[in-house]
């Protein structure tokens, strides 16, 4: 779900779900109007037909830098049944779509070769968060096949490899494409929605981009450096290879590992506060959980 970054002035409630209709399960982004007197007329379609299944449906959708509406669509398609579609940029799964809040293609969306107008990036296979540098860059997190999992920084109109290239294979063969390989990525961790931690509620993760883990059920701390030397020598695992996006070098930390079960999403609130949400009533956490009290919104401070 996303608030109109206007909200209330402009009372809209936008929702991104799967759905079944005549030709089929299709996932589609409804905005609501939350003040309308007919609850029956108070909804309408902004982005429509993204492929749907039982899994890699993605569904995370935020308002961005320019007011921007942003849809991480995964690519509907588990199985590959139709590889193809996923890497051409002129249909909806796999790709990020950056829109109006009505739903139209902004004017300086990128102009890709037989891509739909409101594709910003393609070649993904099951996004799950977007998050923003301080300088407006996006940042997803997505999931890779049977291990590497990713964090990508998005450039307009590049493509990021699925299902041409996935986790190291293929490398020498896929060379000389126009894939972009990831800031940071890990065996399999499950990362979900992610923020960039701006608040002063806990200083040590000022600054870093935090992305929630599903089934490594921790909390990644990643610091993003232009420099590498920037990076301390504690951090626990670094992302420095010299196949690298050239602009950034990575480092990870995880946090409160088996703590609070699997987590759903982060998000820092108006009040410089750090906010947890789980999910562990789907069958998937580990032992512990779900507790009596899930699933929960947590505040986290420094201990």
């Amino acid at each position: 779900m996303a608030i109109h970054p206007n909200y209330p002035d402009v009372p809209l409630v936008y929702a991104y779900f799967t759905t079944e209709t005549d030709d089929g399960r299709t996932n589609r982004v409804v905005a609501f109007d939350t003040t309308a007197d007919d609850q029956n007329e108070n909804s309408w379609v902004i982005v429509d037909g993204i492929p749907a299944d039982a899994y890699h449906n993605g569904g995370r959708i935020t308002f961005g830098p320019a007011n921007y509406l942003w849809v991480a669509a995964g690519d509907g398609d588990p199985a590959l049944d139709d590889p193809d579609a996923i890497a051409d940029p002129g249909t909806l799964g796999g790709k990020i779509l950056r829109v109006e809040p009505d739903g139209s293609t902004p004017a300086d969306n990128p102009d890709i070769e037989g891509g739909d107008p409101r594709v910003y990036t393609y070649g993904h296979r099951n996004p799950q968060g977007l998050a923003w540098l301080p300088d407006g860059t996006p940042v997803i997190t997505e999931h890779g096949p049977g291990g590497g999992d990713e964090v990508n920084v998005l450039r307009a109109g590049e493509n990021y490899g699925w299902p041409a290239a996935r986790n190291s294979e293929g490398f020498d063969s896929y060379s000389g494409t126009d894939y972009q390989p990831p800031v940071a990525g890990a065996p399999s961790w499950a990362p979900s929605g992610s923020v960039f931690y701006t608040g002063e509620a806990v200083p040590s993760l000022q600054g870093r981009l935090l992305v929630g883990g599903l089934i490594s059920q921790q909390i990644v701390a990643i610091t993003l450096a232009e420099d590498e030397s920037r990076l301390s020598a504690d951090h626990a695992g670094r992302h420095d290879a010299d196949w690298m996006d050239e602009e950034y070098h990575a480092a990870s930390t995880p946090l409160l590992a088996d703590e609070l079960g699997r987590i759903r999403h982060l998000e820092e609130g108006p009040d410089g506060e750090l906010y947890a949400v789980t999910s562990n009533r789907d069958g998937r956490a580990g032992d512990g959980f779900p507790t009596e009290r899930d699933d929960k919104l947590v505040r986290i401070r420094p201990r």
